[in-house]
């Protein structure tokens, strides 16, 4: 299955925040290989952290392809509950979720 990188991330959100700081999403690599991304989503609205290095086992079994949680700021890794959607449904929930 084909990592999903920063660009691909980026991109979905700006459908739904064109003026969000997405500045410290970065793709992470593994053995030089592109395993996924992660970083934080800020909006005015409050801080969102993201991460497409999920596991096989939620990618291949249940169809997840981000996990997303809210966040204190860009240094809380810990945040709030594990949220899990495929990427194409990222932005919208992540409305919800911040609504």
């Amino acid at each position: 299955m084909t990592a999903i990188g920063a660009v691909k991330i980026k991109n979905q959100l700006k459908k739904v925040f064109p003026n969000a700081d997405m500045s410290t999403i970065k793709n992470y690599r593994v053995n030089g290989v592109l395993d996924g991304a992660s970083g934080f989503l800020v909006t005015d609205q409050g801080t969102v952290y993201i991460n497409t290095g999920i596991g096989d086992y939620l990618r291949i079994n249940m169809g997840y392809e981000v996990c997303y949680r809210t966040a204190k700021d860009t240094k809380d890794f810990t945040g709030g509950q594990n949220n899990f959607c495929k990427l194409e449904d990222l932005a919208n929930n992540i409305q919800r979720m911040m609504s």
